[in-house]
């Protein structure tokens, strides 16, 4: 095993954190080489005899980076485990590092979702989870989570999974470039992953670091019309936070498991502007009062559905569709990166380039082969001139693309997280460009306009929840993208 690439300083101290820990987390921005300080982090704990194997837990696309650059800075390649044969060959043979997908390691041992199955059916899961456990912790075994924000849920099912499991691995590290201090919810479930314990319980955590208050309100069904017992309402209590305390205390115990890095670079946020055609403009007036009004024509549609529906007759615009082609010609030299939130919304784009004879791939969650990712992310990164690449939401986690300085939000995501997430695929410390231009096509007075202000009127604090600094101050503000969107809605059809 050796290095073909020297660690830049920021690497070498994160590499040195991990190396020195049973457990750690890894905050370091999009594109300052998370991947590779995985790498590093391995191996020598495989060198020095500190662990017999080492596994990385990754999303689809994360797992053809960690290949990508294994191949790239050292003479190892792991092997992809995707079923139970693959991971008992695994474990008893010579190879001494592999990747495994989220659910595909989850899905080599339950037999079924516990909270449907029958009681044997549960017993049996139980029963294999605990061979597992004794398994893993027989060999040593070292884990290292790739996008562990995925882990931040603790009771979603892969969470559960992964917590019975972690203190079968003798080395637990978690990498992410997503933001998560802003919410001390996050850092508590994510630390308990990684190192369980090193924060105290939930309820010595909060009693430490938040000043709560209780709140009482009608509980509502999924109508979202209220719930009623013998005719009065049912009330529910749950705890709220109002703010954080004692954050330089957490801080000295997050220094002991935490390390954070996340650089400054030249972006520029262009703005392309453009005017709903008049056909276009009462079927969009028509479907904003349908999301205000009440669900009682169609009780399974919620308010995010229809929001999504306007946000989908705002992209079949010719007028956006226009201005998508005028940026993209622009700058085609250099290649671009294109974002659509939608499958249909991806289809429009490559019909309009289609008829444009622009030559473009997908990488979305229709693109399922690991291999065939691989094959499109190498035909963009190798020579990007003259070519076009769609990602979607589920498309653009965990990839490298940083090939070209130019990215297009042709819709803006519906939420904070997921658009950090895609701004990361270009701006990146080890791109080939020194600025990158960031751009958004905007239908005025429209579900567009609304959510490019959401994000510029918190700019201040999202660059502070981008750059992952404690505050006093808790992330309720940004939970309210749906209800800013509402509230927008309504103020536009006043006088319509």
């Amino acid at each position: 095993m050796f290095l073909r690439t020297p660690l830049k300083p920021d690497q070498k101290k994160a590499a040195k954190f991990t190396c020195s820990r049973f457990g750690a987390l890894v905050s370091y921005g999009t594109g300052t080489g998370k991947g590779y300080i995985q790498i590093v982090t391995s191996l020598y704990l495989i060198k020095h005899d500190k662990v017999d194997k080492f596994i990385f837990v990754c999303t689809k696309s994360g797992g053809v980076e960690i290949v990508s650059e294994f191949e790239k800075h050292t003479n190892v390649i792991p092997v992809f485990l995707s079923s139970k044969e693959d991971f008992i060959t695994f474990m008893d043979g010579e190879e001494k590092v592999a990747v495994f997908e989220y659910n595909a390691f989850e899905r080599m041992v339950l037999i079924s979702d516990p909270s449907k199955s029958s009681k044997r059916k549960k017993m049996l899961d139980k029963l294999a989870m605990s061979r597992l456990f004794t398994y893993i912790k027989q060999q040593r075994v070292g884990v290292c989570f790739d996008e562990v924000h995925k882990l931040m849920k603790p009771s979603s099912r892969t969470t559960k999974f992964f917590r019975y499991l972690r203190k079968s691995f003798k080395f637990r590290f978690g990498f992410t470039a997503t933001p998560i201090m802003s919410d001390l919810y996050n850092i508590f479930n994510i630390v308990e992953m990684l190192s369980p314990g090193k924060l105290g319980t939930w309820k010595e955590f909060t009693d430490n670091y938040m000043v709560r208050f209780q709140l009482e309100y009608v509980q509502k069904g999924k109508n979202g019309k209220p719930i009623f017992i013998d005719g009065e309402p049912k009330m529910v209590k749950r705890w709220e936070v109002s703010r954080y305390k004692n954050l330089d205390d957490l801080s000295e115990q997050l220094e002991e498991v935490m390390i954070r890095y996340f650089p400054e670079g030249e972006v520029t946020y262009i703005n392309h502007k453009v005017e709903l055609e008049e056909d276009l403009r009462k079927e969009y007036i028509l479907a904003a009062r349908g999301v205000l009004e009440s669900a009682d024509e169609d009780e399974k549609k919620s308010h995010s559905a229809r929001i999504i529906d306007l946000q989908r007759i705002v992209d079949s615009s010719l007028n956006k569709q226009n201005a998508f082609l005028k940026v993209v010609k622009e700058h085609l030299d250099q290649g671009l990166l294109v974002y659509g939130a939608f499958y249909d919304t991806i289809d429009i784009l490559k019909r309009i380039l289609d008829v444009e004879g622009i030559e473009h791939k997908e990488i979305t969650g229709r693109v399922s082969s690991r291999e065939e990712r691989r094959e499109i992310r190498d035909w963009f990164i190798e020579d990007p001139k003259k070519k076009v690449l769609l990602l979607s939401t589920a498309g653009g986690q965990s990839l490298n693309l940083q090939a070209t300085p130019h990215l297009i939000f042709y819709n803006i995501p519906f939420g904070i997280g997921y658009y950090i997430q895609i701004l990361g695929r270009v701006v990146r410390e080890f791109s080939l460009f020194d600025a990158f231009f960031i751009h958004s096509i905007v239908t005025l007075d429209s579900i567009d306009i609304y959510k490019y202000n959401y994000i510029y009127m918190h700019r201040v604090d999202f660059e502070r929840v981008v750059k992952n600094t404690l505050e006093e101050k808790t992330k309720r503000r940004f939970q309210g993208f749906n209800a800013y969107l509402l509230k927008e809605l309504r103020k536009s059809l006043l006088w319509k």
